[in-house]
């Protein structure tokens, strides 16, 4: 991730003729220079995650979609070069390489789901394989990255409005590779005993690593069973399911995908008509949770939304004049007990975070 926060172009294209309008750009990350590192300063605000300096937050290591395989095989600027390495090392040893994807190593199968908190952003052997360190973690899969990635984000510059949308994206996104992964599959037509034996695979509710998933290799037996007569030509499988979906309209993945996909583009649209939307200014307001990190002398830090904002102590304390009364009652109130104005971009801000909370307008 860094500052250009623009979705792949595959995505984008798509996206473009789905919305129709520019997805706002997530102006709070800046990833080329984290403050999320791990420094052991006195300036860290106690109870905020923080990254292991070498990983930041890239210790997920995505699973690729067959399409997203192929664009990488033939993506030939510098970057990519590192990441196509990467994956003909994959490709050749069969683990975890199967028609619809290439999926995360088996350490972090193994690994992540058990402990997340924990592990993501502070283990450094669970750094995603596209990492590269030399141009200070720049991602050799930007181009083709999936949804999971590009969709991902520490912070949110308009705190509950973006995470709805970049959540809603993520689950239309993820669905869409793994919908047209399987749609793939059908198009270059293996045989009824390959799809049968990948559909088991797919549908395994938990990974049990063979041994020699950890040593490297695939079971030949079962790399067979998974690619038929493919076997051997998996990178050509990989391009040519590139080179079918690449030619594909959103009209045309919405009906290759399915009801599901159609169903969360619904939720896209609304989320990003929402997000895009100038906020309307509340009649009535309530403070909502406040998790204080740390409360100075002068300015005090909170947790919201996965942002941490920095507010001056008396707007803070006056946060809990708004009561429920009028919000122009509350603006008076703070005035006079606080001498504070408080205005409609700060107030804006604070709902926006759910620092208050609307409640519904009453009469009188």
């Amino acid at each position: 991730m860094s500052t250009d926060t623009a979705l792949p172009p595959l995505h984008a294209k798509w996206m473009d003729q789905l919305l129709g309008g520019d997805i706002p750009t997530e102006r709070a990350v800046n990833c080329f220079d984290c403050d999320r590192i791990d420094r052991g300063g006195a300036d860290q605000v106690p109870g905020l995650d923080y990254y292991h300096p070498e990983t930041k937050c890239c210790t997920y290591h995505p699973l690729l979609a067959g399409f997203l395989v192929g664009r990488i095989l033939r993506d030939n600027s510098p970057n990519a070069e590192f990441a196509r390495a990467e994956l003909e090392k994959r490709i050749d040893s069969g683990v975890g390489v199967i028609p619809t994807a290439i999926e995360g190593s088996p350490l972090f199968k193994m690994t992540y789901g058990k402990n997340r908190k924990a592990l993501f952003g502070r283990t450094r052997a669970l750094r995603c394989p596209h990492y590269l360190e030399e141009q200070g973690g720049a991602c050799a899969i930007r181009s083709s990255r999936p949804g999971i990635c590009s969709t991902w984000f520490c912070r949110h510059a308009n705190g509950r409005r973006g995470i709805r949308f970049w959540n809603a994206l993520k689950d239309l996104l993820t669905s869409i590779e793994y919908e047209l992964s399987l749609w793939c599959v059908a198009q270059i037509a293996p045989d009824i005993k390959t799809v049968e034996t990948l559909l088991g695979y797919l549908e395994k509710p938990d990974y049990i690593p063979e041994a020699g998933d950890i040593d490297g290799y695939m079971n030949p037996v079962r790399r067979g069973e998974l690619w038929g007569g493919w076997r051997g030509r998996e990178r050509d499988f990989y391009l040519e399911s590139s080179r079918i979906v690449e030619a594909l309209s959103w009209n045309d993945v919405v009906s290759n995908c399915g009801p599901r996909v159609l169903l969360l583009s619904g939720l896209v649209t609304d989320a990003h008509r929402a997000l895009c939307s100038p906020p309307r200014m509340p009649g009535r307001l309530r403070v909502g949770e406040i998790r204080l990190l740390r409360y100075g002398s002068e300015n005090c830090f909170v947790h919201a939304c996965d942002e941490v904002l920095e507010f001056p102590r008396g707007l803070l304390e006056a946060l809990f004049l708004f009561d429920g009364r009028p919000v122009a009652e509350a603006r008076h109130a703070i005035l006079k007990e606080k001498g504070l104005r408080v205005s409609d971009a700060i107030i804006e801000r604070l709902v926006d975070f759910e620092l208050l909370l609307p409640i519904d307008d009453l009469p009188g």
